[in-house]
């Protein structure tokens, strides 16, 4: 153990060899570890008066030490009220910038709507307008049909009057054919009739041919001539 004042109280001390406590000059045995101390080894004043500068530096030390620690402490409470200040500040900052980020968020949001909307309402009138247009279109292609419609019955109308004319005048040309028809088929058997007269002619022809022909005055035989129609008499040369 240390004792304060100690250079004060007793003129000669006896150290410890071991754990360097003071002990008194009649001491035999360390009062700390309780080692046999060296009789006789006592230290004069004036170590004893170093010693106890020594005592009274570590003694300011101490209290130097403690004064910092104080101030330490104080110092800490301080940067401990500094940063909970700080951290109040920076919750309320925080808080702060969640409040302008919802405001944004909703303002962003009420934008978005209204801009949908906006979109909604035009998609509306242009549907809408489409819808009209479709009307008109079909009104008008109504309008158009029945114009078509109007048209083509009077086309086929008329059409139909220029096929009743055509048939009558197919039917009339038919007619007029069977007719000319017949007539072929009387000239053809009066063609028939000829060709069978004409047959028979010339059959007869060939049989006159055949006999032998005189001449009428001298009643010779006649005798054929270049042309093979006309027989003429050597004698009188008379056909």
């Amino acid at each position: 153990m240390v004792r304060r004042h100690l250079s004060e109280e007793i003129r000669l001390v006896v150290i410890c060899p071991e754990c360097c406590a003071y002990c008194g000059d009649s001491a035999v045995f360390c009062s700390n570890c309780g080692i046999q101390l060296i009789v006789g080894s006592s230290y004069p004043t004036e170590i004893v008066q170093r010693y106890g500068v020594i005592e009274r530096t570590i003694e300011e030390l101490s209290q130097e030490n403690k004064t910092l620690r104080e101030r330490l402490s104080q110092q800490s409470e301080s940067m401990e009220q500094r940063l909970n200040r700080i951290l109040g500040e920076v919750s309320s900052s925080t808080d702060r910038l969640k409040a302008e980020a919802q405001s944004r968020r909703l303002e962003a949001e009420s934008r978005q709507s209204q801009r949908i909307q906006a979109v909604q309402d035009q998609l509306k009138r242009s549907l809408m307008d489409v819808h009209a247009s479709v009307e008109q279109a079909k009104a008008e292609d109504m309008s158009f049909r029945s114009s078509i419609q109007r048209e083509f019955s009077d086309k086929i109308r008329s059409h139909e009057e220029q096929l009743e004319k055509a048939l009558r005048q197919v039917q009339e040309l038919a007619t007029q054919i069977r007719a000319d028809q017949q007539a072929r088929r009387n000239e053809a058997s009066r063609m028939d009739e000829l060709v069978d007269a004409n047959r028979r002619l010339v059959q007869q022809v060939r049989r006159l041919s055949l006999r032998r022909r005189y001449c009428d005055r001298c009643g010779r035989p006649l005798v054929a001539t270049p042309d093979p129609n006309v027989l003429a008499c050597p004698v009188c040369g008379v056909c």
